[in-house]
């Protein structure tokens, strides 16, 4: 379940004073998880794709959901 209220708490605090990078991604990951989607962020995109993994999946998301497979 969504923590409305951390989100509303971050986005103000996003607006007054800024988020530390530890806030932002959570706030990444509530806003993923709202919207049922998996979560990633820019420091996972720049590793090589051997190190990449998902990170942390939105609940009822699945981990692969929307990557490409290559044909077998």
């Amino acid at each position: 379940m969504v923590d409305e209220k951390r989100i509303e708490d971050l986005i103000a605090k996003r607006r007054e004073v800024g988020l530390s990078d530890a806030e932002a991604d959570e706030l990444g990951k509530l806003f993923a998880e709202q919207e049922g989607k998996p979560y990633s962020n820019a420091k996972l995109s720049k590793l090589p794709p051997g190190e990449r993994g998902t990170d942390v999946p939105a609940e009822g998301a699945s981990a692969t959901e929307g990557q490409e497979h290559p044909a077998s």
